[in-house]
């Protein structure tokens, strides 16, 4: 078989155009091992040679591509190659390269993520190192990077919080604010010291107006359908859901 015709498909990459209408898309850097631009001739065996050769290219340069879009970790570069089913040996290979070359730290990803994490979400520092975990990272580097996660920063999104429930939560009883602002930064990671600290210093107005107008608009509601101790207990039981403390 013979190379007729060189077609560049981007700037790493080119079509090899055969004698017998085959096509192959090689690197650059398989064409200069193999020394393709001189010698025009191939046979079945360096075909086959070059496609192998040529696959930890591919492998690489895929992965280059794939972190354009973001800063990756070794785990979601490793996932990714293995979806498109190149071998461990190709992976591991490209891996290392990366690393080489320096596109490839995970030191660098946590840094990234945590940065990312504290700009766009609510995630406490018990949330993030779980989900370093996820991507492999030792406990030594979480540790490392959670550092920069300061007490005084985890006060400033707790507060905000605090803020954000209270202020959408106007129809609901102070039991019930914190009963969901405990469980809401819970759930996100962050310390319960920190959270019960907050709580307990945080002051909110009296609900009793409130309370009385819920029981008020229930017992409107209610007593169209239940009398008696009933009643009473329904009443109670959606001002208790609501986190309201009422005697009448």
């Amino acid at each position: 078989m013979n190379i007729v015709k060189y077609k560049k498909i981007n700037s790493s990459e080119y079509r090899l155009i055969l004698d017998n209408g085959q096509t192959i898309d090689l690197y650059e850097d398989t064409i200069l091992k193999y020394d393709l631009l001189l010698k025009k001739q191939i046979d079945e065996q360096i075909l086959n040679q070059l496609i192998k050769y040529n696959e930890k290219y591919k492998s690489y340069y895929e992965s280059l591509k794939y972190l354009k879009i973001r800063i990756r970790s070794k785990k979601e570069i490793k996932q990714f190659l293995q979806k498109k089913n190149y071998s461990v040996d190709i992976i591991n290979q490209t891996i290392s390269k990366l690393e080489q070359h320096g596109y490839l730290n995970d030191m660098n990803f946590a840094k990234s993520f945590l940065t990312n994490k504290l700009i766009t979400t609510s995630a406490g520092p018990m949330k993030i190192r779980k989900e370093l975990k996820e991507h492999e990272l030792s406990k030594e580097d979480i540790d490392k990077v959670l550092k920069d996660y300061t007490e005084d920063i985890q006060l400033e999104k707790i507060k905000k919080h605090i803020s954000r429930v209270i202020k959408s939560n106007r129809n609901k009883g102070n039991v019930y604010l914190k009963r969901k602002i405990y469980i809401d930064l819970n759930n996100e990671g962050f310390s319960p010291k920190l959270i019960e600290t907050e709580l307990s210093n945080l002051i909110l107005e009296d609900d009793q107006d409130l309370a009385k107008k819920e029981y008020e608009k229930l017992y409107k509601k209610l007593s169209k359908k239940y009398s008696g101790e009933e009643l009473v207990f329904k009443i109670n039981q959606k001002l208790y859901q609501k986190g309201f403390h009422y005697d009448k």
